[in-house]
């Protein structure tokens, strides 16, 4: 199945699945504790707001609008290239984030992080669409299901639970090995949400894909 998938993809096929396998289920967020609590940091990527994740188009620049409840004393946002740190951001901090050649090449996302002495923390996730990932799917997720989501999608839930993605054509799939399995039932896959982030790819016959981003949670936070 992997071969076949690989004969479709035509964005670099290698490096791309090489990445995927690699960063596929690499994270920031969550201060590397045993619990992982829920995204939930308000941010406005271009004038469109989004609160916990977002997927968004690529671009050559992104200018973001981060708001937290409270006035953190770190924050930190992070890609697989770079990373910044401000000391006390205020509850709104403006960021313009004009991604490098490597920020621009699959997986590459982001995650915020706004970390409080007093433990009421923040943490969020951004999702960059490829270009090349075009491919229409329906993605069920905590209780919502979504229709002719485009190129890629992120579903946040709880740990555990499962969580479901179809399509109106047959499709191959590739997955990091430590990541959950996604079984076929069909009509649509599933799958469990797990700890890590994890990303699947999905390919047609014609070479368009479909990249599954997930984000588990075990706890929520309150904030005041």
């Amino acid at each position: 199945m992997l071969k076949s998938l690989l004969k479709l993809v035509y964005i670099n096929p290698i490096r791309f699945l090489l990445l995927l396998v690699f960063s596929g289920c690499a994270g920031v967020s969550n201060l590397n504790t045993a619990d992982i609590y829920k995204r939930e940091m308000g941010v406005r990527i271009n004038g469109n707001y989004y609160k916990g994740t977002a997927s968004v188009g690529q671009r050559t620049r992104y200018h973001l609008d981060i708001y937290m409840p409270e006035k953190p004393d770190l924050l930190k946002l992070a890609t697989c290239h770079r990373e910044l740190t401000v000391q006390k951001p205020g509850k709104h901090y403006k960021y313009e984030y004009i991604p490098v050649p490597r920020e621009q090449e699959p997986p590459c996302f982001m995650e915020l992080v706004a970390l409080d002495k007093s433990g009421e923390n923040l943490w969020g996730l951004i999702d960059f669409v490829s270009p090349d990932e075009t491919m229409v799917a329906t993605v069920g997720c905590n209780g919502k299901t979504i229709t002719a989501v485009v190129g890629s999608a992120v579903c946040q839930a709880r740990v555990g639970l499962v969580q479901t993605i179809s399509f109106a054509e047959e499709v191959e799939t590739a997955a990091p090995s430590r990541c959950p399995e996604l079984k076929d039932r069909g009509d649509y896959y599933e799958y469990v949400m797990d700890k890590e982030t994890c990303q699947y790819l999905f390919a047609n016959e014609q070479g368009k894909l479909f990249r599954l981003m997930t984000a588990g949670y075990t706890e929520v936070l309150i904030y005041d």
